[in-house]
């Protein structure tokens, strides 16, 4: 099965959520799946970045089993991102983002049989003018991407729940929750944010697990 997540940058607004997809992207190859990452950046500090990074990670690899494991696609333009979108098995975008919002519902209308996963965070917060700005994004597209996708999965169902998402979301049944046991245990320990919990090593394999075996009931159910 081919998986292409799609991941969202903007400036260093969205790094907590890249860095953990990144991770889980890398340990569902183990799982079974043949997956791979794009992410649509909207700054030239962050291209150089991601490179940067991707170079390290290599250099420092010792062994090949060391290597990165999954495909990193790079840095995409919006049309070079959507464009190829139709050959994979389940295309998993992951919310909040910014930038090809309508781009991508137009995809989605126009290749209704590819499945479309949408995997929903958080609600955005500003803090700043910009972050205002990606914040009414969301509102605007969120409410229509989670409308138009075939199944939404989320982390936290309480969180989720009181999210403005869940508000929006007009079929409850397309929403399937990753559970997780550290997570549950993480909530009874601390009351640290939700986006610090994403570091945790155990949380992302029991979450690449669960997203993994997702993918596989959603298309039996097909």
């Amino acid at each position: 099965m081919r998986i292409i997540h799609i991941i969202p940058a903007a400036f260093n607004y969205f790094d907590d959520l890249k860095s953990f997809l990144f991770d889980i992207v890398d340990l569902q190859n183990g799982y079974g799946v043949e997956a791979s990452a794009i992410t649509l950046q909207y700054s030239g500090s962050d291209v150089r970045k991601e490179k940067k990074k991707l170079r390290e990670n290599q250099k420092v690899a010792t062994t090949k089993k060391e290597l990165l494991k999954y495909s990193f696609k790079g840095v995409k333009t919006i049309s070079e991102a959507i464009k190829n979108l139709d050959e994979y098995d389940i295309v998993h975008m992951h919310l909040p983002f910014f930038g090809a919002g309508k781009l991508i519902l137009n995809w989605k209308k126009e290749y209704p049989r590819t499945p479309l996963v949408v995997s929903y965070y958080y609600d955005f917060k500003a803090g700043d003018f910009f972050s205002l700005i990606i914040k009414y994004y969301n509102y605007y597209f969120v409410p229509k991407l989670l409308n138009i996708a075939d199944m939404i999965t989320c982390v936290d169902d309480e969180m989720f729940e009181r999210s403005f998402a869940f508000k929006s979301l007009k079929d409850k049944n397309k929403l399937f929750v990753l559970k997780s046991e550290e997570l549950a245990k993480n909530k009874l320990l601390t009351n640290s944010q939700f986006k610090v919990k994403l570091d945790n090593k155990k949380l992302k394999e029991e979450l690449a697990k669960n997203m993994t075996s997702s993918y596989y009931m959603f298309k039996s159910s097909l």
